[in-house]
């Protein structure tokens, strides 16, 4: 492609026909027009789609450049033009055939003559690029008006490129040119829009690098390590509870105590039912007085008949028999009331759950806790199951405390899952707190998170999907 003509361009707009305010009348509704654009992008569009009431060309593309950059050797490689504006277009098609011939045409005369791509020029596609893209895309309107826009600090902004059927008359050029400092000045009032990931991103999108850009830095977020780590519900129970559990088979009649009630050792907890254990004993009782009668009956009727000596082993066992029907019952009768074993907070559901409710044997009731020696209790799930060993720290949200939280160290580890009050498998975790830590209230809940090693923080993200993926396909 041969150079191109350079022609300068007046700075200040000089109609050939003074008598005519039609087009100082366009020029100063134009540089309102720039005054009042909200963003840079309603600015170019006001100055590439405004323009042609001013000069009446066929068609228009602003093009912007990017900062020079140095390559491998340091040397600074000329700037890349791309098209970020076109006239009566509110959105750029990077493919379209046109722009990517004009941003080619562009491109390389500001790499083989980056002087005259700095100063105005005229081009007539079809005689001096004949047989390439521009001349083929541009048949109908084959003359080219470039008009580069550089900065009052020297720094080149980009440039304008107008085409129209005919050949530009040096008033439209002016015109034009003088157009053009109006909008650098308008421009520099949206300078820090040019700055940040956005702005950024939309210049390597208007250079065609995007594509290249958005897989490697998808590929660099999701490689970068974080910290693994899992939320769990948490409960803070108490460390070493005693556990008061029905003595007998019976229903409880009457608990002494309520929820959160401080006991001390020996107060009564909770009371059985006691009718059929009193008459256990009294059957009892008054079978001993039978057993005991014939016993001393055959003592007596021994002396005489020595056939009935022959009975006293067998009175003396029934007697025995007896006497320990009487014991048990005795006993059972001890134990329809419950007493405390040692001083404590008494930890329980609720009165009304238990109360004339029919309890076996070994049935778990209340746990008698001690209020400063608490735990974390931390029910992981199946699902969130990460390596955790003795002696790790856990972090605790309590619901009741949002703006602060409590470090715990992990105690000992349930390795086997357990169902939880939600039905759902989990591993259960204890966590004892610090020493000189003051100890949360028995029963208060909230969230744990537990921190495992470094993972990449695609897997940390999609480790889920993939666990459903895999156990779908089997894979």
């Amino acid at each position: 492609m041969t150079a191109l003509r350079p022609l300068p361009v007046a700075g200040g707009v000089r109609p050939a026909n003074a008598q005519s305010l039609a087009p100082l009348a366009s020029f100063i509704d134009l540089e309102q027009d720039f005054r009042r654009a909200p963003d840079l992008s309603a600015l170019r569009i006001a100055f590439v789609t405004g323009a042609r009431r001013l000069v009446a060309y066929d068609c228009a593309l602003l093009l912007e450049c990017g900062p020079a950059t140095p390559d491998r050797t340091g040397a600074f490689a000329p700037p890349t033009f791309a098209v970020m504006a076109a006239a009566g277009a509110s959105s750029i098609d990077r493919e379209a055939p046109l722009v990517r011939a004009v941003e080619q045409l562009v491109n390389t005369l500001a790499a083989e003559a980056p002087d005259e791509a700095s100063r105005p020029q005229m081009l007539d596609v079809l005689r001096h690029a004949a047989g390439s893209a521009i001349a083929r895309e541009a048949a109908g309107f084959p003359h080219l008006f470039w008009l580069p826009l550089i900065g009052r600090d020297g720094t080149r902004i980009g440039g304008l490129a107008a085409f129209h059927r005919t050949p530009w008359s040096p008033e439209r050029r002016q015109l034009l040119g003088a157009l053009a400092e109006p909008f650098i000045h308008a421009r520099a009032a949206f300078a820090d829009q040019d700055f940040g990931l956005v702005p950024g991103l939309r210049r390597f999108r208007a250079q065609g690098k995007l594509r290249l850009v958005l897989p490697a830095l998808a590929a660099m977020i999701l490689l970068f390590p974080v910290r693994f780590s899992v939320l769990a519900p948490a409960e803070i129970v108490g460390s070493l509870p005693t556990l008061i559990a029905a003595p007998l088979d019976g229903i409880l009649r009457d608990i002494a105590v309520s929820p959160g009630d401080a006991v001390k050792p020996g107060e009564k907890l909770l009371s059985f039912t006691d009718t059929k254990l009193r008459n256990d004993v009294d059957i009892a009782a008054r079978a001993v007085a039978v057993a005991a009668a014939r016993y001393q009956r055959v003592l007596q009727s021994a002396v005489a008949n020595q056939r009935d000596g022959q009975e006293i082993a067998v009175a003396r066992a029934d007697l025995a028999v007896a006497e320990a029907e009487l014991a048990l019952a005795e006993d059972l009768l001890g134990r329809a009331e419950v007493k405390a074993p040692r001083a404590g907070i008494a930890v329980f559901s609720a009165k009304a759950d238990w109360v004339g409710k029919p309890v076996s044997t070994g049935e778990r009731i209340m746990d008698i806790v001690d209020p400063a020696d608490v735990e974390v209790r931390v029910e992981l799930g199946m699902g969130d199951a990460l390596s955790v060993e003795p002696g790790k720290p856990v972090r605790l949200f309590l619901d009741g405390s949002p703006l602060s939280s409590l470090t715990a160290i992990v105690d000992r580890i349930g390795y086997r899952p357990m169902t939880g009050p939600d039905l759902q498998m989990s591993y259960r975790l204890h966590a004892r707190f610090a020493e000189d830590s003051p100890a949360p209230r028995l029963g208060a809940r909230g969230t744990a998170r537990i921190d495992g090693g470094l993972v990449p923080l695609g897997y940390y993200l999609f480790r889920r999907p993939l666990a459903a993926l895999r156990q779908k396909l089997g894979i």
